[in-house]
């Protein structure tokens, strides 16, 4: 199972918005804009599938493309890779979903590209499950 630091990515569950296990209003030096909307995109993503528990967001010097799944690293960088867990199931990989972010909009953005885009909510779903066999 693939294992990167807590403290390099934004989790969002149902209990809010967290870095490295603790609650957070910044992420890579920037404060997280939209904590309402997050949360309520989280929300939504939730209702549509109960499955999900967290949602990963992580800016990483790995490059991707878009769809792309892969490890990325941990090291700060400008590509915008994400992930959702299921409950009872481990971490899986992470999706790319950008080339190009900033850390006060990627936990915003991404979530409500997860709401929006059945496809990549998909995507994200199938490499969840993916690590469970």
């Amino acid at each position: 199972m693939y294992k990167i630091s807590d403290k390099d990515y934004i989790t969002v569950n149902k209990n809010g918005i967290f870095v490295g296990g603790k609650p957070a209003t910044t992420y890579r030096g920037e404060e997280i804009l939209f904590p309402k909307d997050i949360q309520n995109f989280f929300n939504d993503i939730q209702e549509e599938s109960m499955l999900i528990s967290d949602v990963h967001v992580l800016l990483s010097k790995t490059s991707g493309k878009s769809n792309q799944v892969g490890k990325p690293v941990g090291d700060k960088g400008n590509y915008l890779w994400s992930r959702v867990v299921l409950n009872g199931v481990p971490e899986g990989d992470f999706v790319c979903s950008n080339s190009f972010a900033v850390p006060r909009h990627v936990a915003s953005d991404t979530l409500r590209w997860i709401r929006n885009n059945t496809d990549f909510r998909l995507k994200l779903l199938r490499t969840a499950k993916q690590e469970q066999r």
